[in-house]
């Protein structure tokens, strides 16, 4: 058996077949990379949703126990008011087979969001804890028609 014989049948050194499969190697990470990072940060957030969940023990939370979360948060009444309203106005108060999540009142809870300019924190931490662990500016920007969404000011 000659040298060159040994090369072509083992595909050493710098046989075509060998350079094929790492431009495919290469190829497929160049193209799938965006898809890859994509899947990672999501895998990332959904983690922390799944942590802020554990941590508010959402299935355990009592009125009591939101009314000291609120208290913790702010003692202005109005405020934690508002923030129920907004929750009831959205239908993210009530679960999803609840006929109340079903709809929008989408001009009562622009009325209540448009006493505050700009929103402040509190409000927003307040819907975050009745809501169990719900953003208000997603839920607006996805809930609130446009009409109402382009008046607020973010």
């Amino acid at each position: 058996m000659s040298y060159s014989t040994y090369n072509r049948n083992k595909g050493g050194g710098g046989s075509p077949y060998f350079n094929s499969k790492i431009w495919l190697i290469a190829g497929g990470l160049f193209l799938f990379y965006p898809y890859i990072l994509k899947y990672m940060k999501r895998a990332q957030t959904n983690m922390n949703a799944s942590d802020i969940q554990n941590n508010l023990n959402n299935s355990n939370l009592t009125p009591g126990t939101v009314s000291n979360a609120l208290d913790n948060i702010t003692t202005n009444r109005n405020l934690q008011n508002d923030a129920y309203n907004i929750a009831h106005h959205l239908g993210t108060l009530y679960s999803v087979w609840d006929y109340r999540s079903w709809t929008e009142n989408d001009k009562e809870a622009y009325e209540v969001l448009s006493k505050y300019r700009p929103i402040p924190m509190e409000l927003q931490e307040a819907y975050f804890i009745i809501t169990g662990g719900k953003k208000l500016r997603d839920d607006v920007n996805r809930l609130l028609d446009s009409e109402y969404r382009g008046r607020l000011l973010w």
